[in-house]
């Protein structure tokens, strides 16, 4: 709370006057460092309710867990070296940690261990997206366009008449590739190319929708 403002004011001088921008944001967390004490407070009453309270403040704070575990399993399942592993070690014993130094006793660390992960669980499950969206901007035309896969489908796909798109719905961690043929009442045809593939640079997948026709 106290170096990065300091830092900022070290690259004012050479980054520019666009950093005091970022002390608004530090401002906020700084006020909200007041109600996180409170709350640190109460997490270590040996209570019921305190491990209640402590479960799910370590889930919240363990949250981006969630996304690492599944960004490993990608890399993985793809002969990749899992770049976020030291990522998930750090979570797993960063909430065996809260568990142990805010309960006192052994059954009580094990529910709020149990606890905190079903929360985690319950969280990725609830955001998990089995499905990627994509959009490619159609030629001008002056019909309506339509859109059908050319062979094996992969996903779905669908035209965005108002806007003037192809709208394409892949499987999410999944490798594929297929052809869309789009067809417009003016006779006016375009052939495009999808492939799904992970990508080292992002540590994810993302879906190409190459015009075969330029």
């Amino acid at each position: 709370m106290i170096s990065q403002p300091l830092v900022y004011v070290v690259e004012i001088p050479t980054l520019g006057g666009f950093k005091w921008q970022y002390y608004i944001y530090w401002a906020k967390l700084t006020v909200l460092t007041f109600p996180a004490g409170i709350i640190a407070y109460f997490l270590r009453k040996q209570t019921w309710w305190g491990a209640a309270l402590l479960a799910v403040t370590a889930a919240v704070c363990l949250i981006p867990a969630a996304s690492y575990v599944v960004t490993v399993i990608t890399e993985v399942s793809n002969g990749l070296f899992p770049y976020h592993i030291l990522s998930v070690v750090f979570c797993v014993v960063a909430l065996v940690v809260y568990c142990i130094a805010f309960r006192k006793d052994m059954a009580s660390r094990i529910v709020c261990l149990v606890a905190t992960v079903a929360l985690l669980v319950a969280f990725g499950v609830a955001t998990y997206e089995p499905f990627m969206q994509n959009s490619y901007g159609l030629p001008d035309a002056t019909g309506e366009w339509s859109a059908e896969f050319d062979g094996a489908a992969f996903g779905e796909v669908s035209v965005d008449q108002e806007g003037n798109s192809l709208m394409l719905q892949t499987p999410a961690n999944c490798p594929g590739e297929a052809y869309i043929n789009c067809t417009n009442t003016d006779g006016t045809t375009v052939r495009y190319h999808i492939v799904s593939a992970y990508s080292e640079q992002t540590h994810g997948f993302q879906t190409d929708i190459i015009e075969e026709n330029k």
